[in-house]
């Protein structure tokens, strides 16, 4: 998870990235408009989003499963 989290790039850091609260917390500041992600920010942000999740799982349960 450190590779995605990346200052330079999205504008947030994440000093613990298996801190369930610190990222929660960075994602509700995200989402209250304070800071704007464009860029690659919103590549990694896009990576992440739960349709793209969910593909990349539906992907790994078929191959597990069928």
């Amino acid at each position: 998870m450190k590779d995605y989290i990346k200052s330079d790039d999205i504008g947030l850091l994440v000093k613990d990235p298996t801190d369930v609260d610190e990222v929660s917390r960075t994602i509700a500041f995200a989402k209250q408009g304070k800071k704007k992600v464009t860029g690659k920010g919103l590549e990694v942000v896009r990576e992440f989003d739960y349709r793209n999740v969910n593909k990349i799982m539906k992907s790994i349960y078929q191959k597990e499963f069928m």
